[in-house]
């Protein structure tokens, strides 16, 4: 029995898998991993310390592993955001809308992490 070529379900056999789901879907599951853990050494960092004033956090930034978990904090939480929204951006939106949207996505994430970075940057200029 042929699929009715009017139906949904028609108009989509023998199209075949993007393959692009399941790629998206890993990435998306790595960047959580990655902030989970790193959100946890962060809250539990800040825990530890006696107080939260910038001397403080000066000094706990002049350490080697600080500024390294805090730049890949900033650059793995505007990489699950983009991929969250992006999903969401192709689902709902179609044509130009769409291309527009994914565009300004893509300039917002990246702002979001250069700023990040530039804050861990200039921290780690102040605590030398």
């Amino acid at each position: 029995m042929a699929a009715n070529k009017g139906t949904p379900i028609g108009r989509a056999i023998n199209l075949g898998s993007a393959h692009h789901g399941v790629q998206h879907w890993l990435r998306q599951r790595a960047a959580s991993g990655f902030n989970l853990f790193l959100g946890l050494w962060l809250v539990f960092s800040l825990l530890m310390l006696p107080d939260l004033g910038y001397a403080t956090l000066r000094d706990w930034m002049d350490g080697p592993i600080p500024p390294i978990a805090l730049g890949l904090l900033a650059i793995t939480a505007a990489w699950e955001t983009r991929l969250g929204l992006q999903v969401v951006i192709e689902d709902y939106l179609k044509g130009a809308d769409k291309v527009a949207a994914l565009s300004l996505l893509h300039l917002f994430a990246a702002g979001v992490t250069a700023s990040g970075l530039y804050l861990v940057v200039r921290l780690i200029a102040d605590s030398r």
